[in-house]
Order: structure tokens, then sequence, then C-alpha cells
């Protein structure tokens, strides 16, 4: 009744009047169609709420509105609506309805439709406030982005008091850039009050509200957090990437930090008058110590105290020293600050290549020039330097190295023979017990924390057992029974592969079902995805015999080197029987094609995800699926952990009839710490058969971005519980399809084709 005709969008009304005993009802969708309804009078009594909840709605936007005013007109009412985006609004309906229209009132969720106005429309940016008029019954707010989008927002002067200093916050806001400024002064006339702001970027501005906004503005501006200007000061506005301080300079007006953003080399210039809070300190000393170039935290070095400023050194683990200046009362802050950093995440992401991502191995330890310089180098050949300060403290040490207690060849784990200390250095040697030993001279103090991080590593390891979460079994990419028979057809070939701690565990099994012995039987691996994987040993196993009745089954590893493995195993079994003829047989080519499993949830929140979003690469896909979208939209909350994606967060909403989801999930990969990101969103009719379903991949390395789409878009399109995610069997949905219920096998939830098709 309530459907458009012309495009199945949800109606609203716009007047409603009674006549001759029946509710005639002027109607419009969002798309402008207008028509009129028309129900009984005795009918419209019964279902009077779910009718006349559709007056607080905008026609135009379908934002929730507020009654602001009431006006009786004989048998009719007159009502004054107010949309957050488009104004005042005019309804009509029958008097005998008042009470249920005011009853219907205190359930509307004005209050988040306002704050999603506040939401530019064009671009998605939050509006700032630029200037607020108090009109009869609400305030008339002019409101700009950051991208110079202009409009104007409507708020009841009678809102509640935490949605209203939520929306005086914006005031606070540059609306040029949309960092958050602090209050320099306020003028007060008789009706008006002008605001004097200081942008960190853009310098003075000045706005105009009501005078009796002011007691309720300051408070709202104090409940901004002490390090929120800060915090969005040190940002990059082009590109969200969190920007180094070079300098700071301090004068009467506050300071000036000239900064430069690490992901694209722009240089930028902030001034702002700050409070030195502790998370004021915090933020300033860590910006202060990050690397102008990759951003990884660094250790401050060589201070020398001037008159009117501090000069001192940063140094990176990659990219070496840096200068750094401050006034005195600034470098007081930072050194107090300085130790509560922690670095290690940093130490530890500098120990992969800038190149390739594999591990790195240590060289040479060496103290050069006042810094102690590591000679580094990857599997792949890529050789490199990396740098640190002088008497790290012991326990940084020790978690540095124990990332070098592994082999560069087999990446097995290194044992210690022995670090004694030899004149100006210590000697250290550590053993591989395939590819031999490996000699280190370092300085004392790294010598003896190399011990203790070995120790410590052994250590760990007699350290008994704790109960763990169960984990599913070993996912195997294709069943390990396929055969492949050779030209004797007693002789049998067959593979496949599983993932076990993080590699590919390919095996070749040769069944002897002859009357004879055979010989020499040789597995050669002839082909396999060189540019996402590394073999580890020799291509070609050889097995001197196999009797009668036995089997062998030669076992070949595969490391990733990307998160995106992609690709196809050939593989040849050769070997020669009683008659000394040889036979050769090529295995059937197996496919390996995984990004999922090689994932690990990342937890963040939705501000960092947002963030993190605008520096990765995207790719979509769109499909159709013959799916009801709510269910669409359960079965993607089940999926996205089963295929180790985070999930940020879940929107779901129904707007004209039409429902829209949105999930967004997070994972990074488990060898290359690649990040990759996922958004679904799901569209259809509310009650119907159809739905879009949108999926945009986002990752730093683009060649995973196809797989990971492929992979979620097929399991959307398949059965699985909806409880848990695990797929169904070809039994129980065609069970299902007969309409008997079912019980999943991994949870032994009850499932009915009614949840299905709803």
């Amino acid at each position: 009744m309530f459907t458009c005709k012309k495009c199945s969008q949800q109606l609203y009304i716009q007047a409603a009047v009674i006549k001759d005993k029946i509710l005639k009802m002027d109607v419009q969708c969002v798309n402008g169609h207008k028509s009129v309804r028309r129900l009984a009078a005795h009918q419209a009594q019964e279902m009077a709420p779910d009718i006349f909840k559709k007056l607080f709605l905008c026609t135009d936007c379908a934002s929730s509105m507020t009654q602001l005013s009431t006006v009786p007109h004989h048998s009719q009412i007159e009502s004054t609506f107010l949309c957050p985006i488009h104004g005042p609004v005019e309804r009509e309906f029958p008097a005998q309805f008042q009470s249920t229209v005011e009853i219907l009132g205190a359930d509307v969720d004005s209050p988040g439709s306002i704050l999603d106005s506040f939401k530019c429309l064009a671009c998605g940016q939050v509006y700032a406030v630029s200037s607020i008029r108090n009109r009869r019954g609400f305030f008339e707010m002019l409101v700009r982005c950051s991208n110079g989008h202009k409009a104007t927002r409507y708020v009841p002067d009678n809102a509640e008091e935490g949605l209203l200093k939520q929306l005086l916050q914006r005031v606070v806001h540059c609306d040029r850039c949309g960092l958050p400024s602090t209050i320099t002064r306020v003028e007060m006339n008789r009706e008006t009050a002008k605001i004097h702001i200081s942008c960190p970027l853009h310098g003075s501005d000045r706005k105009e509200i009501p005078a009796d906004l002011i007691k309720i503005m300051k408070q709202a501006a104090s409940e901004i957090p002490e390090d929120a200007v800060v915090k969005s000061m040190l940002v990059s506005s082009s590109c969200q990437f969190p920007l180094s301080i070079r300098s700071i300079e301090g004068d009467e007006s506050g300071y000036k930090f000239r900064c430069i953003c690490p992901s694209d080399g722009h240089t930028t210039t902030r001034n702002i008058p700050l409070t030195w809070s502790d998370p004021v300190k915090d933020r300033v000393a860590a910006a202060l110590m990050s690397c102008n170039e990759c951003g990884l935290l660094t250790h401050g070095h060589d201070a020398k105290r001037r008159k009117k400023k501090v000069e001192f050194r940063v140094v990176c683990p990659i990219h070496g020293v840096m200068q750094r200046e401050v006034p005195p009362d600034v470098f007081d802050h930072i050194k107090e600050r300085e130790p509560m950093i922690d670095r290690l995440p940093s130490i530890v992401r500098s120990l992969s290549c800038e190149k390739c991502n594999m591990p790195l191995f240590l060289r040479d330890v060496e103290d050069k020039r006042g810094l102690i310089e590591f000679d580094v180098e990857c599997r792949n050949g890529h050789r490199a330097k990396r740098f640190f300060v002088p008497g790290l403290p012991q326990e940084t040490l020790v978690n540095l190295y124990k990332h070098f207690y592994q082999c560069p060849e087999c990446y097995g784990a290194l044992d210690l023979v022995y670090a004694e200390p030899r004149g100006r250095e210590s000697r250290v040697v550590q053993l591989c017990p395939v590819h031999g030993k490996y000699i280190l001279e370092m300085p004392h103090d790294h010598a003896e924390a190399m011990k203790i991080a070995y120790e410590e590593i052994q250590a760990d390891k007699l350290k008994p057992p704790v109960e763990a979460e169960e984990f599913e079994e070993p996912h195997i990419l294709e069943p390990l029974g396929e055969m492949v028979e050779a030209p004797q057809a007693d002789v049998q070939v067959l593979r496949g592969c599983d993932i076990v701690g993080g590699k590919f565990d390919y095996k070749v099994k040769v069944k002897n079902n002859s009357g004879y012995v055979i010989t020499n039987i040789t597995v050669n691996i002839v082909a396999y995805p060189k540019d996402s994987m590394e073999l580890a040993g020799e291509a070609v196993k050889t097995i001197s015999r196999i009797e009668v009745g036995g089997f062998r089954s030669p076992q070949f590893t595969f490391y990733p080197t990307k998160d995106c493995v992609q690709g196809k195993v050939v593989a040849t079994v050769s070997f020669i029987d009683f008659r000394d003829q040889l036979h050769t047989v090529q295995v059937e080519p197996y496919l390996i094609r995984s990004v999922c499993d090689l994932l690990k949830p990342s937890k963040k929140t939705s501000a960092e995800f947002d963030l993190i979003l605008k520096r990765l690469t995207i790719t979509q896909q769109e499909q159709t699926l013959d799916w009801n979208p709510r269910v669409l939209f359960t079965k993607a909350e089940k999926i996205l952990p089963a295929k180790n994606f985070h999930i940020i967060d879940s929107e779901e909403t129904t707007v004209g009839g039409q429902f829209i989801g949105t999930i967004r999930g997070f994972a990074k990969g488990k060898y290359t710490g690649k990040r990759v990101a996922v958004i679904l969103l799901i569209t259809g009719p509310e009650n119907g058969r159809h739905s879009v379903v949108k999926v945009e991949a986002l990752g730093e390395d683009i060649a995973m971005l196809p797989t990971t789409i492929d992979e979620l878009a097929d399991t959307m399109d398949s059965w699985i519980c909806l409880r848990c995610g695990a797929p169904l069997e070809t039994e129980q949905v065609e069970e299902l399809g007969t309409r008997k219920p079912i019980r999943c096998r991994y949870c032994s939830h009850s499932l009915t084709i009614a949840l299905y098709l709803q």
C-alpha cells in the first residue's frame, strides 16, 4: 500500500484528511512521485501507529523529522516538522489522531538523523559549523566540509544537551580543513557572539553564534580531549598519514611546528598555542621521534643546548641520522616522555627487507661513527644497513636479537655455540645443523644480549603447554585422494597439498600394487608459482626401491613469499620396472590458490580503519545473487571471520523498502604483513529474492585483491550455517529444498529453509 508503483520506493505522507469516513492521504516517494492512498476510517484507527509514523519522514531525503508545533484548525491539525536537511515542513492530519502522533514523536530517532546530516552528501566528510542563526523554534546552521562543499542544517532549539554539545564542538573546528582549533577570544553583543578561533593550518577565523549558546559552547569545547587538536594537526590533510616534526619554534602566540609527511615528502607548517599536558607531550614526542622518510620511531642521540634552542639527532633504523631543533622547554617535556615510547614494533618492522619483505639475517655488527651499524642481507641477496644508537637497554637488545636466530638458508632455528669476549669485540658463533656455522664479531653488550636472547628462546621451549583454542583441521586445497594412473594400472600416483604451520606441504604418493619391485623412483617438481612461493630443498627426490604392496610419499615444502599464492604445481614420476624399462608419469597439475588462508585478523577502530583505507589500492566486483539481502548480510557476518578478517564495523538500514547493509573487515598477511581490507555492500528489496553484492578489496599488494574478491564472492553464493558459517553438505541442501529441517554438523544449530528465504 505504501510502496510507489513507479519505482518501488517507500511512500511518505504529506497530508491526511477524513471525508465520508475515508482517510485520504497525499503521499510521495523520495524520487518525487506523488500519489493518493485511501483507507476506511475504522481500519485507519487500528493501523494508526504504522500509518502516521510516516508523517515524521521527509519526502525529499527520508530523514527523521522533529515535530516543532501544532495548530488546531477545525477538524484538522496543522503541524510544522523540522527536517535537518530541508528545514521546516508543513504537515496536516485529522485531529482525532493528534494523541497518536504526539506519542509517535517521542519515539522518533531525530537525533540520529541530525548527526547523520552533518556528513557531507558529496564526499562524506564531517561538516564544520561556520555560523548559527536563531530562528523561531530552531537553529539554522551554515556548514562547510574540508573539501569546500557548503550546506545549511536545521536543529530544534530544544534539542538534547548532549546532542547540542556535539554540534557546537563543530564550531571550534576550522571549516576550511576540518582541524579542531582553539578559542582565542569571545566578543559579546546583545543577541550574538563572535567567536575567534585559531586553526593550526589556516590561522585565525571568526564565527558568529547566538549569545545564549556561549555557555554551553564553552562547555562543549572544554570536553574536546586535550590532545585532539595535536592529534588532528599531526596528520597529513592530503593522505591522512601521520606527520613527522622536523623542528619546533616558540613565540608569544604559541608554537610553530615544521612537519613533513613520510608518505609523499610534502612539508607543512602548523601554528598553535599549547598547554603541555601528558597526552600532548606523548603525541609531540612520538612525532619528533618519527623518521622523515618512513615514519618509523627513532632513538634520540647527541643533544646540544644553545641559548634559545636545543639541537639533537634522531636515528632511524633504516635511514640513519636526522636533525631536530626545539625550544629548551619543549626539549625538557620530550625528554620526560621519551622513555615511555614503545619502539619495539618499529624495530621489528625494520628487520624485513625493503625490496621484498623477506626476513633479514646478520652479516656483521660494528660500532661506527658513534652508531651501532648492522650489515644485513635477505635471502634474495638484497644487502642493506640498519642503524641503532649505542647504549640501548638490554631488554631492547635481547628482543632485537631474538629475530636473528634463523638460518638464512632454510629458516631453521640456529643454536648458539659460544659468545666470548676477544679484545675490543666479542665473537659469537651460531650453528645450523644443515648449513654449518655463522661467525659474528660485535660489541660486548650486544654479544651478551645475544646470549641472553638464546637462553630465553630455549627457556620458552621448556615451558609446559597451556590450554589452547581448538583449531580446525588443516585446510586441504584439493582432495588428497585424487589419483593419476601410470601406464601400468598397478602403479598409482596420487598428489595433494595442505597448509601446515604457514607452509604448503605438497606430497606425491607412489603406490606399488604390481607383482614386482620397482626401482630408481624419481619425483621431479617441474614447475610451480615461483613469483609467490619458494621451494625448500631440492626439486628432485629419489627413492631406491618400492616393494610389492608398498608405497612412498616424498614431501616438498613450499614457503610463501607473498600473501597471495596462485598457480599450479606440476610434477613427474619416473621408475624402472623388472625388465629395466623406464616409465614416466606426469602427475596431474595441482592448483594452489589462496589468500584468506594466509591472512590473520587485525583489530582496528573505525577511525584507524578509515585512515588506513586512504593509503590502499582498490579493486571491486559487483554481482547479482538470488538471495534475500538480509540473509546475505547475515551470511557475510559469518563468512568474514571464517576467512580470517576481523569485522571492523557493520551497519544495516532500510530506506524506502530497500535494504542496505555494509560490513567492513581488515586483515594482514601472515608472511609479508601486507594489509588487506574488504568492504561488502549488500542492497536489494527488503522482502525480495534478488540482491546486488558489491565486494571492494583494498590492499598494499594488488596481486592479492582479485583472489580475495573471488574467494569472498564464491562463498557469498554458497549455502552456509547462519550461526557458525560452516559450509553445508550437498545432502543437507537437498533436504532444505524439500522443506525438511537440518542440523549443522559443526555447531548443532537447527536450520530450516525459511531462514534462507525471508
